[in-house]
Formats: C-alpha cells, sequence, structure tokens
C-alpha cells in the first residue's frame, strides 16, 4: 500500500491498479519517479503468464484522464502525461482504463 495515492489488487479475475493523477502532478520529481517505477513493477508482475492466468484482465482506474477528445482546455489538462503513461499501458496490455472528475463518454 502507498500511502492511497497508488495502489493495486485482485478482484475475480481483475487486476486492479488505482494512480491518483492529482497526487503525482501536485509531487515533487522523486515521488513521481517513485511511482512510475512501482507502476512499472506491478503491470511487469500482472503481465506475467503466471498472473494473467489467474487474473487475466487488467483495469487502471484513474481520478483524472490522460485520454479525452473533448475540446476544452480542463478535459486536456493531463495530455501532456498521455505519452509517459500510454507507452507503460500498452507495453504492459492494459485492457481498461476508466477515469473519473470529467462527465464525459469516450471509447
Amino acid at each position: 500500500m502507498t500511502n492511497n495515492h497508488y495502489y493495486s489488487f485482485n478482484l475475480e479475475g481483475i487486476h486492479f491498479v488505482f494512480l491518483s493523477f492529482e497526487f503525482y502532478e501536485t509531487s515533487p520529481a522523486q515521488i513521481q519517479h517513485s511511482m512510475y517505477l512501482w507502476l512499472d513493477n506491478d503491470l511487469r508482475i500482472a503481465n506475467d503468464d503466471k498472473h494473467r492466468k489467474i487474473w487475466p484482465w487488467i483495469v487502471v482506474l484513474t481520478d483524472k484522464p490522460i485520454y479525452c477528445t473533448v475540446e476544452e482546455n480542463n478535459c486536456r489538462e493531463l495530455y501532456s502525461l498521455r505519452q509517459h503513461w500510454d507507452e507503460l499501458f500498452n507495453s504492459y496490455k492494459v485492457n481498461l482504463v476508466l477515469s473519473g472528475n470529467k462527465g464525459y463518454y469516450e471509447r
């Protein structure tokens, strides 16, 4: 557990990861780096063949979106982070990213 700002758990065939991008944005570079390394390690383990057999889905939950096509500045405030996190999500075959804080449905 990481003080509830980012953590993961397994439930019913799903490996859930929660990330607080609000915490990430307001943290010093050292903490941001630690969070990124934690996520890289967590997803690497979750994507291992042994783990994927037990928990075949990886779902990331975030408090703010990094994916957004709505033409509003406040919806794209984290776009600069998109590539940074998107590379991890793709390389570890994350199945679904669900984000809060905005009232838009996109896929």
